[in-house]
């Protein structure tokens, strides 16, 4: 069994991804055939493109983890008074054998 959550491995691979994009565009922008200034203005505007995709991916991947741990949460809430009613429930039983 895996000791990383579904969301871990999710960032994990968009990480991955991400860096991977990164690097094949740097690669093939530097192999062009051009200018210095051509391709370090090409490899600034492709910077400022991954940039802009990895935020996006960034904020999503926040969103969804304040979502999983907002439903994570909720269920916990929602276990704990199940159990604080049912403990209450076997008091009360125990008081009234008890009398």
């Amino acid at each position: 069994m895996s000791h990383h959550s579904t969301a871990d491995r999710t960032a994990y691979i968009t990480l991955g991804m991400i860096l991977g994009v990164s690097a094949g565009i740097a690669a093939g922008v530097l192999a062009a055939p051009r200018s210095g200034y051509e391709t370090r203005a090409r490899l600034r505007a492709k910077a400022k493109t991954t940039q802009g995709r990895a935020q996006k991916q960034l904020a999503a991947g926040r969103d969804m983890a304040a979502d999983m741990l907002s439903k994570s949460i909720e269920k916990s809430k929602d276990a704990a008074s199940r159990t604080a009613s049912r403990a209450k429930r076997a008091v009360q039983k125990a008081k009234a054998e008890a009398k």
